[in-house]
């Protein structure tokens, strides 16, 4: 315990100090002896009680045989002991000045600071530091330019040893070099730096503050005369101080940091080449590389040339049995960084002792400098492309009410997520490094309620491509490369407190694929789908009778209508439950079981269907729907196929002015298209010319401003309006 400070602090200055000492250490000898160990304590609070008592009840506190003991007499002491340390100050600052003096007249040309390092340099000068060879250079002319530089980059990108070559190649151009590490804190590094304290000759008082010692040190810096540098590594949001040191003028100051400071000059420090890190790596493996020179360069890819991680990587590899670049990459990839293979210690050279692959990645993308904001939106932004995120689409997600508003959301944190180090903007692009991408999704695995912060993100973004799933999906063909990685980057073990939001938005991503994609894989896709949502989506649920729709669709297109039939009849037990709200999907799928009759040759199952449609729509009044529409198409390919063709004319001239007459957003005019081209196909064989043609031209001005994509629908249309212009024409 300070008891001066005690004494301070408390402002117990109106009682004798000896007393107020005597009862204190008393009061630590009776508390000490206690056998509970939660009473032997003596808090501020406790003394504060104590000393607020009377001088004669302080005395009763006193344990006179213990002070006697001790030959305690703290006043007299202290009083002799503060005299005793005058008179030494007094004549330590004699010496000093009588020595200062006697160097200036003995070596009137020799600086006071004789040492060029003033504090360590961690570099040796027989080290070989890849790359940067013409980037060094266009340090030193910036420093000569502009006196202040900071280098940025993300952890492990090289920006300590792009200094450290700096350092060795222009050490002679300088009269004096500082190297501080403010990784912890900038003061601290100045002040509790014991080589730049003995080498700037200083003797700070014990009452100081380190606020003072620190601008003590930083006035001593500024007498230094010469060609100097001070370098700041590491330096990490300390804006305060640094204001402070960048007021050293006779220092040229060069700075390591994540962050983009807006008061000076900054730079990013240029990726590595391949051939640099080529060398890098294999400076630090001590075995065969058996690995292809394709698989070596897209591991140096993956980790962005960053030199320190490559090192990291290679010297694993080295300490291992079995483990070879490959493997490793594919841990990277699939997000098998807690395999045991890679826990194994190693020795890097920024590290005093040995760590491990996973741990020390751990460490380096840690998320904090960042707010809570910033933390989710980097979460988000690791679970999409690491290329091609663009901030206008991100902007999007949240709908077009609040776009203006979220535009500036995102061009701010972006802004900032930039100037941390964390991604790179370019305009209206993002990008971040992929191996900081599976970093953040492991270290967010780890959680207790994984990637839930983003839960609205995923939402949204559902609701984005679904929306217009049924008019015009070309519009959300832009999201639909978020949704797939998205999906792609939450396994399956982490989804169990956001499956439901994953469910949509995968049978929302697959749903726009069959536009314009029609695969086995994709089929696949669609029973997978159904599979796991049985198992978190109750019978009633709206979105599993529309996914067992999706697959009944994905069943015609294999061909398979048996099994197409079976899920469509599931989609209507599960849309009936609820049949006021899923009407409009009830129809959907009714429409689609009667086309999938019609396909199969059975007119009367399909006819039945078609009057259960016919009495739903009359029911809730949805005779301008386009869900109607197709319903009159459908009974225009049944007429047709039964050829009536007179009838199936007049069908598909029906479903074409109910889809004109449906809002022009809620319909979609690829099957505009098909109307027209069914009701031509139909007018060509009841050879009724004139209207064949007054209907090409307008079929022609649909196809001209519909989005074109990769449909096979759309294709057939195409083709076949080609070939009836050319008939026609």
């Amino acid at each position: 315990i300070d008891m001066r400070k005690i004494f301070t602090d408390l402002k117990f200055k109106n009682k004798p100090v000896s007393i107020i000492e005597s009862v204190l250490l008393s009061e630590i000898y009776r508390r000490s002896q206690l056998s509970n160990a939660n009473d032997r304590v003596l808090s501020n609070k406790i003394i504060e009680t104590i000393l607020n008592k009377t001088e004669a009840e302080l005395k009763s506190y006193i344990n006179n045989e213990l002070i006697n003991l001790m030959g305690v007499k703290l006043q007299e002491i202290d009083q002799k002991f503060s005299s005793l340390e005058k008179v030494q100050k007094i004549h330590k600052n004699n010496l000093r000045n009588l020595q200062k003096r006697v160097l200036k007249i003995e070596l009137n040309t020799k600086p006071l600071y004789g040492s060029k390092e003033l504090t360590s340099i961690p570099i040796t000068f027989n080290e070989n530091i890849f790359g940067w060879t013409l980037f060094i250079d266009e340090i030193q002319k910036t420093l000569e330019q502009s006196r202040i530089l900071s280098l940025t980059g993300s952890g492990g990108s090289g920006k300590t040893a792009c200094v450290q070559k700096f350092i060795l190649q222009y050490y002679r151009n300088y009269d004096h070099i500082i190297w501080i590490d403010a990784s912890d804190s900038l003061m601290k590094a100045f002040i509790y730096n014991p080589v730049l304290i003995s080498n700037l000759d200083l003797d700070f008082p014990s009452y100081n503050s380190e606020e003072a010692n620190f601008k003590i040190i930083c006035n001593s810096i500024q007498n230094i005369e010469g060609n100097n540098i001070l370098v700041i590594d590491n330096y990490n949001d300390d804006l305060t101080n640094l204001k402070t040191v960048i007021s050293i003028t006779n220092f040229k100051i060069l700075i390591t940091t994540r962050e983009k400071i807006a008061l000076f000059q900054s730079k990013p420090l240029p990726k590595l080449d391949l051939l640099d890190a080529l060398n890098i790596f294999r400076k630090n493996i001590t075995k065969p590389i058996d690995d292809k020179k394709e698989t070596v360069e897209e591991f140096l890819n993956f980790v962005d040339f960053h030199p320190l991680i490559i090192e990291l990587c290679a010297k694993t590899i080295s300490n291992s049995i079995d483990l070879n670049l490959s493997s490793l990459l594919q841990d990277f990839k699939n997000q098998n960084l807690n395999n045991e293979n890679l826990h194994i210690d190693v020795t890097i050279s920024n590290e005093n002792n040995p760590v491990r692959l996973l741990n020390y990645l751990q460490k380096l993308f840690e998320l904090n400098n960042l707010t809570e904001n910033e933390k989710n939106l980097v979460v988000f932004l690791s679970l999409l492309p690491s290329e091609e995120i663009l901030i206008d689409e991100l902007a999007q997600i949240g709908g077009k009410d609040f776009y203006s508003k979220n535009k500036i959301s995102f061009i701010n944190y972006s802004n900032s997520l930039h100037a941390k180090g964390w991604i790179e903007r370019y305009e209206n692009t993002i990008k971040m490094q992929p191996l900081i991408q599976q970093i953040i999704i492991y270290n967010e695995r780890e959680k207790n309620n994984p990637f839930v912060s983003n839960i609205f993100m995923f939402i949204w973004l559902f609701r984005r491509i679904d929306e217009v799933s049924q008019t015009n999906p070309s519009q959300s063909f832009k999201f639909l490369k978020y949704a797939e990685s998205i999906l792609n980057s939450i396994k399956e073990p982490f989804r169990t407190n956001i499956y439901q939001p994953l469910l949509l938005l995968e049978n929302a991503l697959l749903n726009s694929y069959n536009w314009f994609k029609n695969s086995d894989s994709l089929h696949y896709r669609w029973i997978n789908l159904i599979d796991r949502a049985k198992i978190h989506l109750p019978n009633d649920d709206t979105n599993l009778g529309i996914m067992y729709n999706n697959l009944g669709l994905s069943y015609m297109t294999q061909n398979d209508f048996e099994n197409g039939e079976i899920n469509f009849i599931n989609s209507i037990k599960s849309l009936e439950i609820k049949e006021s709200e899923t009407i409009n999907q009830l129809l959907l799928v009714l429409n689609n079981l009667s086309f999938l009759y019609k396909e199969q040759g059975e007119i009367t199952k399909a006819r039945l269907i078609i009057n259960r449609i016919s009495k739903l729509t009359k029911k809730y009044s949805l005779n301008n729907s386009q869900n109607n529409a197709y319903h009159h198409f459908l009974n225009g390919l049944i007429y047709h196929d039964e050829g009536k063709l007179i009838e199936a004319s007049n069908s598909f001239e029906k479903a074409i002015q109910i889809h004109l007459s449906a809002d022009i957003e809620s319909r979609s005019d690829l099957y505009l298209a098909v109307y027209y081209a069914n009701l031509i196909y139909n007018l060509h064989k009841l050879h009724n010319y004139d209207k064949v043609k007054v209907n090409l031209l307008l079929v022609n001005n649909i196809l001209t401003n519909l989005n074109k994509f990769e449909n096979f629908i759309l294709t057939k249309v195409n083709s076949f309006i080609s070939s009836m212009n050319e008939l026609y024409n």
